[in-house]
């Protein structure tokens, strides 16, 4: 229950964005078409309860989860709103306030949360239990009510009419409402059933039930009944005309309730703020084009930058993830290994400048002699954080599920609570992957031009005491393999650019290791002042000291 009052919490944060961008621009809508209103009003809703946090490639909502799943557990309690200076006033306090001590039995923070989604219910459950009573209160006094006509009734127990019933919704005349009021009624809840309002209205309620600690959402909701009613006295003046807006208003004005508080139910005439609709009534005019055009680029806007949290195009990261993932998996690779990666993106989430990708990875390596052959491999969920500087990538942390009876726990504590089904399904995507990356290894083994070797692009030190020569393979992609000892369980690897005759190798390492190579008449020289450190090895026990596999000055010639 915690996790899930959590995702509703930061469903709320994120949505506010959205809903705050919406009450700002009233104003301006206000004069806008129904259908305008109605659609932004929607849009806010669908934001509040939409299950996840679409990227867009201009959000401006800091963070897709401000309040991080994963501090239930720890050790430092922190938010991530995306806004530096509230965290940095926020998070000191959290930390010293709810950090767990030694030896405590609970941690602090899992009290506060679970105290918070027990309120969060009790609220919820009053909420449907005031909408219950009051829908069962209303079907009995109409209970006595008799047809006037089609899809109308009349009832002498009611004070004000109504539209009332989801799936036979018929609209309800107290006994004694004047003939000349009753036309302007029926006019008006009939606006409503063209608008679907008698299904709206309850399903806003309920957006409301679920937020109701968020006052944003209440005045929304109160916002939302308003537009719905001010759209209705509209329709109903262009469909009667002009010389209709004074009896309507006071057919507005003696059908009031006096009150206007929130409910699901039922779709009253005179419910929402009859005054404030007598004067809209009265000064209504059909809106100008501009104010049209106006009020729908702005409320586009708020949408499309308030919807989601900000998305980067690629800009290579794809291609970092896949470097990122080779080196973690590479340890005691063979040189003549081929490894494929393949891996399915479940989802990402955005904190500040920070980004966690949620996927399943598949790491294969092979070999071949004529045939295609697996040497090891693994099908992990992974989740990778980065970070973009300089505009360059950098990873700060690498994620995978923790083996045994830790596996799936480990998964729901990093994991989104709507990536916990796909992220411990284990089957769903591992024959896909494993079958792309037996494409790529056949690829890589099979067609002469992803295959360099024999191509004059595979260069060996020769003059090497190890029995397998360190060697350089330039692959035709702009990427590289520098195996420079046999007894290394690091294996270079990243990109290199032509230089005056020469080669700079580049790894994908944070920091990048660079390895620099002169031109030479038939090959290249390595050049180690200029280069990233190589560390020594002891290549027999007679050897008095370690030698550098790959001294300065040592020639690389082209592979025979």
């Amino acid at each position: 229950m915690e996790e899930l009052f959590l995702h509703v919490l930061n469903r709320s944060l994120t949505g506010s964005w959205l809903l705050l961008a919406v009450l700002l621009l009233q104003p301006l809508v206000k004069k806008a078409p129904d259908w305008l209103r109605g659609t932004l009003w929607t849009l806010t809703a669908l934001r509040l309860v939409c299950p996840f946090v679409l990227p867009v490639p201009i959000g401006f909502a800091p963070s897709a989860e401000p309040v991080p799943q994963g501090m239930l557990y720890a050790a430092s309690p922190a938010v991530d709103t995306g806004i530096a200076a509230l965290d940095d006033a926020v998070n000191p306090l959290l930390s010293a306030q709810l950090s767990p001590e030694a030896g405590d039995s609970v941690n602090p923070m899992q009290v506060l949360v679970f105290a918070g989604s027990v309120i969060w219910l009790c609220g919820m459950l009053v909420m449907l239990l005031t909408a219950a009573v009051s829908w069962l209160n209303l079907r009995r006094k109409v209970r006595t009510s008799l047809p006037m006509g089609e899809g109308i009734r009349v009832c002498d127990r009611i004070p004000s009419p109504f539209l009332f019933g989801l799936f036979r919704p018929r609209i309800y005349l107290p006994a004694d409402l004047p003939e000349e009021t009753a036309q302007y009624v029926i006019a008006h809840e009939r606006a409503h059933l063209r608008r679907h309002d008698h299904w709206q209205k309850p399903l806003g309620y309920l957006v409301l039930t679920l937020h109701w600690f968020n006052p944003l959402v209440w005045i929304g909701f109160i916002l939302f009944c308003r537009d719905a009613e001010h759209a209705c006295d509209e329709m109903v003046i262009r469909e009667m005309g002009a010389s209709h807006k004074k009896p309507y208003a006071h057919a507005l004005i003696s059908c009031s309730t006096g009150h206007g508080r929130p409910s699901p139910c039922p779709v009253a005439f005179g419910e929402e703020a009859v005054e404030h609709r007598v004067r809209h009534v009265l000064h209504y005019k059909k809106p100008a084009f501009w104010v049209i055009l106006a009020a729908a680029l702005a409320g586009l806007t708020a949408v499309v930058c308030f919807f989601g949290t900000r998305w980067e195009p690629d800009d290579g990261l794809k291609t970092y993830i896949d470097s990122c993932i080779a080196s973690h998996h590479q340890n005691g690779r063979a040189s003549e290994h081929y490894a494929a990666v393949s891996w399915e993106l479940l989802g990402t989430k955005q904190r500040g400048s920070h980004r966690t990708l949620y996927m399943w990875v598949c790491y294969r390596e092979y070999s071949y002699d004529g045939d295609l052959v697996l040497e090891s491999g693994s099908h992990i969920p992974t989740a990778i954080t980065v970070k973009k500087e300089d505009g360059a990538w950098r990873i700060l942390e690498y994620w995978e599920a923790e083996d045994g009876s830790r596996y799936a726990p480990s998964i729901r504590e990093k994991y989104p609570i709507h990536l916990w089904g796909k992220g411990t399904d284990s089957q769903r995507y591992v024959q896909k992957q494993c079958e792309e990356c037996d494409r790529m290894a056949r690829a890589y083994f099979e067609n002469e031009a992803a295959n360099v070797k024999g191509r004059n692009m595979t260069y060996c030190y020769d003059r090497s005491p190890e029995q397998f020569p360190p060697e350089l393979v330039l692959f035709q992609d702009g990427t590289f393999r520098f195996t420079y000892s046999y007894f290394s369980s690091y294996l270079p690897m990243g990109t290199y650019a032509f230089r005056n005759g020469g080669i700079i190798l580049t790894t994908s390492d944070d920091p990048p290791r660079i390895y620099v190579f002169d031109g030479a008449e038939e090959g290249f020289v390595f050049n180690a002042e200029q280069s990233s450190p190589i560390p020594s090895y002891r290549y027999s026990s007679d050897a008095k000291e370690p030698e550098c596999p790959v001294p300065d000055g040592a020639l690389f010639l082209p592979a025979k």
